[in-house]
């Protein structure tokens, strides 16, 4: 009769993996949240950029909030084509406060403001920005453009590197 395996064991194994599991998870999300840190100060340290102005950018059609679409239409426009919909529906649910599936101003600024320690100045600078805006028809400055669609892209990144990890 072959050994009987000890369930006590295998749930010493399960939490060990589980753990190890987590520590991953963990130590991915910290690099992600320091490399979108990063590229939200570089963003915000530009001194033509204003967080309203990048708003408008992404609502080209002037409804006062960004959905998954508006958000694909942006990364196309700027030459990213690896990003779906529903990748973009998950970075708007992240950050929308009033869970109805858009991002509003308020809501969009979360996304863009750094929030690492020492940021309270560059987030007080940008608010105090003079707001541009945005027509429809109208790109921000190249700069900007990329700048704004590389933090965005950063947070896809993100998102698909914690799904991963999920599995």
């Amino acid at each position: 009769m072959p050994p009987v395996k000890s369930t006590r064991v295998s749930q010493v194994e399960l939490k060990e993996d589980a753990l190890q599991k987590l520590k991953k998870l963990l130590l991915t999300s910290i690099a992600y949240e320091e490399k979108i840190d990063v590229l939200r100060m570089f963003l915000v340290s530009n001194e033509i950029f204003d967080c309203y102005g990048g708003f408008c950018r992404l609502d080209r059609n002037e409804d006062g909030f960004i959905t998954p679409l508006d958000m694909v239409d942006f990364f196309r426009d700027n030459g990213i084509t690896d990003v779906t919909e529903a990748e973009c529906y998950f970075i708007i649910k992240y950050f929308d406060s009033d869970v109805d599936g858009k991002l509003h101003f308020t809501d969009f600024m979360q996304v863009l403001l750094p929030c690492g320690p020492g940021s309270e100045e560059m987030r007080s600078d940008v608010t105090q920005r003079v707001a541009s805006g945005c027509k429809p028809d109208e790109f921000l400055t190249v700069d900007v453009e990329q700048d704004l669609s590389r933090l965005l892209k950063m947070e896809v990144d993100f998102h698909r590197e914690v799904e991963l990890l999920k599995q």
